[in-house]
């Protein structure tokens, strides 16, 4: 194994900043989330459909890290054995 070589925090942040997005793009998260609220609140029907669809989007996420796990299990017994 070979040891890292020492990094500065600086040496780090500077790395980051290079690779940041765009300051207009800064503010989009929360004008979305004041577009939906707003939409919400004028059709109170989507909150329903929101839900359902965050629903079966986190439901489709864990198939597949369950399946992504046992997948790994496979992997290890096979690397122990």
């Amino acid at each position: 194994m070979t040891p890292q070589s020492p990094c500065s925090p600086a040496e780090t942040c500077k790395g980051m900043s290079k690779n940041s997005l765009p300051k207009f793009l800064l503010p989009l998260p929360g004008l979305l989330m004041i577009a939906v609220g707003a939409l919400i609140f004028m059709v109170p029907a989507l909150l329903v459909w929101f839900i359902a669809l965050a629903s079966i989007a986190m439901g489709v996420l864990l198939l597949i890290f369950a399946i992504f796990m046992i997948k790994m299990g496979d992997v290890s017994r096979h690397i122990q054995s």
